[in-house]
């Protein structure tokens, strides 16, 4: 098996364990739209005045961290309690994890204050 396909699968065992004990609240892959829309779609189904403002410091092109398709890549919402849980299934399983942003009190998504997408715009966005 190809190490892409292992971390797939260890990936996703992740996530089904952490939302099956009630680690996770809720997981989304990053995939097609890349890491803006699946943040839509991570916080679409939350309380209508949620947004999410995360910071990520890598060395990629703004087009490929904002919408660059990461397989082996994933968005989970935890509470801060749950933290230090999350990290210890991710050890596990040898997948490592890191903290890049909360959830706010103000409909708006924001990476790294370079993209913000305003509420006016998230209700224009289809479900």
């Amino acid at each position: 098996m190809s190490t892409d396909i292992v971390l797939e699968y260890d990936i996703n065992h992740v996530l089904i364990q952490a939302l099956k004990v009630g680690v996770a609240r809720k997981a989304q892959t990053i995939t097609n739209g890349g890491l803006a829309m699946s943040l839509w779609l991570l916080i679409q189904d939350l309380d209508p005045g949620l947004g999410a403002k995360v910071t990520i410091s890598r060395k990629l092109s703004l087009a490929e961290l904002l919408f660059g398709e990461s397989f082996g890549s994933a968005l989970v919402i935890i509470g801060e309690k749950e933290l230090m849980e999350f990290q210890r299934i991710c050890m596990l399983h040898g997948i490592p994890s890191s903290t890049i942003g909360r959830l706010q009190i103000k409909q708006e998504i924001s990476v790294n204050n370079i993209l913000i997408i305003p509420e006016k715009i998230l209700k224009t966005l289809p479900e």
